[in-house]
């Protein structure tokens, strides 16, 4: 259970906790390095994700 106050500022502040999936950007390991150069500056991001394929397939 959350304090009156974390728990006000937590549903004050709600929306800024997740980011929608369809603004997620990544890259793979073996994509070549200016593909996530191109997403960085396209996008306007200043850090993406870099998944490796194996570790996906573990979970």
């Amino acid at each position: 259970m959350f304090s009156p106050s974390i728990k006000h500022l937590i549903q004050e502040k709600s929306g800024s906790f997740l980011i929608p999936a369809s603004r997620i950007a990544s890259v793979q390991d073996d994509n070549p390095l200016y593909h996530a150069f191109l997403i960085l500056t396209k996008i306007k991001y200043s850090k993406i994700p870099v998944l490796d394929k194996d570790e996906l397939h573990r979970h």
